[in-house]
């Protein structure tokens, strides 16, 4: 307090006796240079303000002295690691100042049941999603698997994996890739391959309603249980609603659309997620899947219902 005093008399003093529009005297100058010395914020902003009240043409000046400062004070912040060094090269100038790595998030998920009796029921779903978005990219792996038998006999078998890289070039649109794979002897196909890439829109993030929207060409490749074989240009549609009913209470709404010449295919997967405890979740959807042309002797559409737990990680 006492050096805030003092300064505050010597500018009152020197404000007394200095002409209007003059430089900012080496005296003044001197008394700046000590309070940032010290590094008391509040008293070097006190000294800048009377300053620059006194003299106005060294306003730009005192402006660059108070930067250079704070500048200096982050540096000397940072961990001794990250701190520039004189003479450095480009190559660890740009590792130093590079920015974290974005971590991968997850979502894991399984469900099953087993029952004894008349008949033997096995079943189980299990999936993972991956993501990582930074502020240009977003990646997104999708893998997921289903399984059940009835009296020893596979019911079902499907299997999914996916990809799917988007670069932004606004906050809401996007330019998407993706590449699929799939497996599901029982609608007919032994594989599938499909590869796609167009236009995508998000709505802004922070509102308990968001919806996501793709469209693009796309081009598949079916091998069938038979042994067959086909391909064909389609295009691709999707959406994905997310709607936070509560905080602990979330609903999505997911579907895609292929349309093509030979067989045309809408998947959609309705959810129902409720937070359990921390990162753990209950999760029942529902799931539909439509082929307009199955392999002969396959019924047009597939339905399946789950209830999983699901972990955030």
């Amino acid at each position: 307090m006492r050096v805030l005093a003092a300064s505050f008399f010597a500018f009152a003093t020197m404000t007394a006796l200095a002409p209007p529009a003059l430089a900012m005297p080496d005296s003044a100058r001197t008394m700046l240079d000590a309070a940032i010395a010290g590094g008391d914020e509040a008293e070097i902003m006190t000294i800048a303000k009377y300053a620059e009240m006194t003299w106005p043409d060294a306003a730009a000046e005192i402006r660059v002295r108070i930067g250079v400062w704070r500048t200096d004070r982050k540096i000397a912040a940072r961990p001794d690691e990250a701190r520039v060094e004189p003479n450095e090269s480009a190559e660890k100038l740009a590792e130093k100042t590079a920015s974290p790595a974005v971590p991968w998030k997850g979502k894991g998920e399984l469900g099953g049941y087993y029952a004894t009796g008349n008949s033997e029921y096995f079943g189980v779903s299990t999936g993972v999603k991956l993501t990582r978005d930074d502020p240009v990219w977003r990646h997104a792996f999708i893998a997921q698997a289903d399984y059940q038998e009835n009296d020893g006999q596979a019911t079902r078998e499907r299997y999914l994996v996916s990809y799917a890289p988007n670069y932004r070039f606004s906050p809401q649109t996007y330019v998407y890739g993706l590449g699929q794979y799939e497996h599901d002897r029982f609608l007919g196909y032994d594989s599938r391959y499909a590869i796609s890439a167009g236009i995508g829109y998000r709505t802004p993030n922070g509102k308990p309603l968001s919806v996501e929207l793709e469209a693009g060409p796309a081009y598949r490749f079916t091998e069938f249980v038979d042994g067959g074989a086909e391909s064909s240009a389609a295009g691709r549609g999707s959406i994905s609603v997310e709607w936070k009913i509560a905080p602990s209470l979330t609903f999505n709404q997911d579907a895609a659309i292929y349309v093509d010449s030979l067989n045309s295919t809408i998947n959609g997967t309705s959810a129902l997620n409720a937070k359990v405890y921390g990162p753990l979740s209950a999760r029942l959807s529902y799931n539909v899947q439509y082929e307009s042309a199955p392999p002969q002797g396959r019924q047009t559409t597939d339905r399946l219902s789950r209830v999983s737990l699901v972990y955030d990680f």
